[in-house]
């Protein structure tokens, strides 16, 4: 029988009784602010966004795979890639795409992705399609999320797999419930101190155990020269795919769409950069040293399962304080992403499928009190959804857990960028688009390709090529939508004319 890490355990305890007493305090808050349940009324300040960006992005998966992969391909793959994120997943996605989605979204009256791009193209099936892709792969992608968080409880703290998905379920659907989105982009402000907090108290026992950072270098460079530079053990085609797909697939995720939409001013947009920046560097560069210290300490001990490399060593050089304080941030990271994409697939199913979707054909209109009711139902039922499939045996989950990402962001990288700035833009272009990012990719991950180039990478070229192409030849939105997206003087109250 394994032993139980106690200190580890109870500083899980009190970490969810916190984010579970914080999501009851903010719900009562927002209820008097009437503010809503998916959007947070579009009252987001800077640094809060930033923060809860940043927490949606990382993730259980970046703090685990994120130090394997370094392990793995060393320091020259972790270079490019830190400074990959903060250029595209920081600068670029909030000057070129969060500024403009703000608001447009706003005159629009877009509240996700998919009714963005129904806004935009006057395709009420281009919506449904959207919704469907999200729902299809944002499932898998949590359940991906939710095994990492019980893999790393049960290697800190000892506890079974099964009991501690059971214990991250309840307080993911209980705060994320409770709270709504404006109650958890503060929930995770608290839970981006925490990561980063982990993170760096991790790298200082990571130093300490290899003897210095500069030790920790000249060693491991002495026995894998080629783990300290450009391309490594890679080919070039590989790491620069395996580099900077994530920051790429940034672009295209529907989760973190909501995340540019709810900013309260869009004049703040340069605190926000700055913040997600710095947040991104410090917790980036700490995470690959893991790696780096996993290979001066194990050597290639653990190449068979890389994910071990940061649990272990915060088991093993950490200490209880050190070990629980990586765990919180393990799992404040995980909760933060599992948030982000709950709401994003029950927000979808709620307001772009059955209410604009179904009750629509209907005439039918719900009212907001109940719209919000049947929303948490939905939270809910996701999360427990995600759960119960978290408990499969087999590696498949994982698989499509991985293809996830990519799938989406080559469906929906061209049509959210080229639908903001290509007034040419057109209906058609975009329904091929996300059906062929998404076909490719699948097609190009089950035959096993990966291993020559990424999967986002052919798909997400597959699909710009084949918009523009149709969009060329296929007939654009109405005048008025066209003036609506790109006119800097339209006013709200010209759609409503």
């Amino acid at each position: 029988m394994t032993e139980i890490n106690w200190s580890g355990l109870i500083s899980i305890f009190v970490f969810m009784a916190v984010i579970m007493s914080m999501g009851f305090i903010l719900k009562r808050r927002s209820q008097k602010k009437k503010i809503d349940f998916f959007l947070g009324g579009r009252q987001i300040g800077p640094i809060v966004t930033a923060v809860s960006f940043c927490c949606a992005y990382f993730g259980t998966g970046v703090v685990v795979s994120g130090s394997s992969m370094t392990y793995r391909y060393g320091l020259g793959y972790s270079s490019l890639n830190v400074f990959a994120s903060i250029l595209f997943s920081s600068v670029l996605v909030f000057a070129l795409m969060a500024l403009k989605m703000r608001a447009v979204s706003e005159r629009c009256n877009a509240s996700s992705l998919p009714s963005f791009l129904q806004a935009r193209f006057e395709s009420n099936t281009l919506r449904i399609l959207s919704s469907i892709v999200i729902v299809i792969f944002t499932i898998p992608y949590g359940i991906a999320g939710m095994k990492a968080m019980g893999d790393v409880l049960f290697a800190i703290t000892g506890i079974p797999y099964a009991y501690g998905v059971i214990l991250i379920t309840i307080a993911a659907i209980f705060y994320m419930v409770t709270s709504g989105y404006w109650g958890m982009a503060w929930i995770d402000m608290l839970q981006g101190f925490l990561m980063l907090f982990g993170v760096l108290l991790m790298s200082f026992f990571c130093i300490r155990a290899c003897g210095g950072f500069a030790n920790m270098n000249v060693t491991v460079q002495a026995q894998l020269p080629d783990h300290m530079t450009m391309p490594g053990p890679l080919t070039w085609f590989q790491f620069l795919s395996y580099s900077l797909v994530w920051p790429l697939m940034t672009f295209g995720q529907p989760s973190l769409v909501t995340k540019y939409m709810s900013l309260k001013d869009v004049r703040t947009m340069g605190t926000v950069i700055i913040t997600s920046s710095v947040f991104m560097f410090l917790f980036l560069i700490n995470n690959s040293i893991f790696g780096i210290a996993g290979r001066y300490l194990f050597g290639d001990a653990y190449l068979s399962n890389t994910d071990l490399i940061a649990p272990t060593i915060a088991a093993q050089y950490g200490g209880n304080f050190v070990s629980a304080m990586f765990l919180v941030a393990c799992i404040a990271a995980g909760l933060s992403t599992l948030g982000a994409l709950g709401m994003s697939a029950s927000g979808t199913i709620m307001r772009d499928i059955y209410q604009e979707g179904i009750l629509k054909k209907r005439g039918e209109v719900l009212p907001e009190k109940k719209a919000n009711s049947i929303s948490r139902v939905l939270t809910i039922v996701t999360v427990i959804v995600i759960m119960f499939f978290s408990f499969a045996p087999f590696d498949l989950v994982w698989e499509i857990g991985a293809l996830a990402g990519a799938a989406t962001g080559a469906a929906f990288t061209g049509p959210l960028f080229l639908g903001l700035y290509w007034k040419k833009a057109t209906k058609a272009g975009c329904i091929v688009s996300v059906i062929s990012g998404t076909v490719v990719c699948a097609v190009w991950y089950f035959l096993g390709l990966n291993s020559i180039i990424h999967a986002f990478v052919p798909a997400t070229i597959v699909s710009l090529a084949l918009f523009f192409v149709v969009s060329l030849i296929t007939h654009g939105p109405s005048a008025q939508t066209i003036s609506m997206f790109f006119d800097k003087n339209y006013k709200k109250s010209q759609s409503l004319a």
